[in-house]
């Protein structure tokens, strides 16, 4: 009973935590108090009051530094600051429930159960995309560029957001088919390339398309030796489905090579000078501080992005504007940390799971993004061995032909 309760709110936190919920709220939050205590009973408090400490230990220093006093606003600050630590507590539970299921030799099934869960869903979508009830699943965009265009968004708030996580069971179930050649898969691998194509969120296909350039260039030697007919497999798939299908991303691919198109520009160079101006009149080292910016960045965003916004659109913009030089350095610095700690570098998913949310950062995203801590705590895992670059360069594997 433990463990099906566990699992299901595994699957809720990873595909349905906003379903339900206003903008800006997520169940894993919510349920902070109840995933504490779940952390207590099992013996991880220490970590809880670690981050606990460390928070509080930046918030005392942003509230006491000059000129914070002067112009801090003291229920965003605290709602911003606790909002950030529930999001920690739910990376904590993410983290340390994937690493039990590791020991019980349950991932694979667990992260197959989310392709079918998806998959599932997609196809519900799919069948209701011509019905009043199109609007659950289905979202209509609004940005200026391709504003009306009805993409996927599943139980998210807004479709990129279902696209940032998505992006990761496609990256995860294309490298059982290339990589493990487990073609049992290979539903799946439509499934979720079909949702993660249908939310139509260029931001997350470029980062996830840049994050696997770097990855071909640093294991040249095994995609070479190995996946060379893989990988001009996969080309020629993306290929046909640009051809076919693609019309709406290939139009905007085009505003984009004609200028015309200015949401990259706005959301990686605009956004972070727009952070960066902010920090420089306020408090350059330490940031605005938690929940603060967005009482003063709008004449910045409509200096710099042509239009008045509370919020600026990239989780490295808005990180730099809370917490400062000082805190986007710590931040950087403790991932590539990890990084090196846990041999990120060893394992090809996981190294292009960390080249994507890294990417992704400067792209999209936002500092209290929960789903950024999710995939920072996936690349850290050490749980796809299977995934090894050593383990894929000299093991021959027989290639699966079961569909089931």
């Amino acid at each position: 009973m433990r463990t099906h309760l566990e699992n299901g709110l595994f699957y809720i936190f990873y595909l349905f935590n906003t379903a339900g919920l206003p903008f800006g709220l997520n169940w894993s939050n919510l349920l902070s108090p109840i995933l504490v205590l779940h952390l207590f009973f099992t013996k991880k408090i220490k970590v809880v009051l670690l981050f606990l400490f460390f928070l509080l230990m930046y918030m005392l220093i942003q509230y006491t530094t000059e000129p914070y006093p002067k112009f801090i606003e003291l229920k965003s600050f605290f709602l911003s600051s606790g909002y950030f630590f529930t999001s920690i507590i739910s990376m904590l539970y993410f983290y340390f429930f994937l690493q039990k299921r590791y020991i019980q030799g349950e991932v694979e099934a667990i992260f197959k159960n989310l392709l079918k869960i998806n998959a599932i869903f997609t196809a519900i979508a799919l069948a209701i995309y011509f019905t009043p009830l199109q609007e659950y699943m289905w979202g209509v965009s609004k940005n200026i560029n391709i504003d009306g265009q009805v993409r996927l968004k599943m139980f998210f708030s807004e479709p990129s957001h279902y696209g940032y996580i998505s992006m990761t069971l496609l990256l995860y179930v294309t490298f059982k088919v290339v990589l493990l050649k487990q073609y049992r898969y290979l539903f799946l691998f439509f499934m979720t390339f079909l949702s993660a194509w249908l939310c139509q969120s260029t931001g997350t296909l470029g980062a996830l398309f840049l994050a696997l350039i770097l990855s071909l260039i640093i294991y040249a030697r095994l995609i070479i030796k190995r996946y060379l007919l893989q990988i001009f497999s996969i080309i020629i798939l993306i290929a046909v489905v640009l051809t076919f299908f693609g019309d709406r991303l290939l139009s905007r691919l085009d505003k984009v090579v004609a200028g015309e198109d200015h949401s990259g520009q706005v959301r990686v160079v605009f956004s972070t000078l727009a952070g960066y101006y902010l920090i420089e009149k306020y408090n350059i080292y330490f940031g605005v501080g938690f929940g603060q910016a967005k009482n003063y960045v709008t004449q910045y965003t409509h200096k710099f992005h042509g239009y008045k916004s509370d919020r600026l659109p990239s989780s490295f913009a808005s990180t730099i504007s809370t917490v400062g030089l000082i805190g986007i350095f710590l931040k950087y610095l403790t991932l590539f940390f990890f990084m090196i700690r846990y041999s990120v570098y060893s394992n090809v998913f996981q190294l292009t799971l960390f080249f994507y949310a890294l990417i992704y950062g400067f792209t999209g995203g936002w500092l209290l993004n929960t789903y950024e801590l999710y995939l920072w705590a996936l690349a850290f895992l050490k749980i796809f061995p299977e995934f090894e670059y050593k383990k894929l360069l000299n093991t021959k594997r027989k290639t699966e032909c079961t569909y089931l």
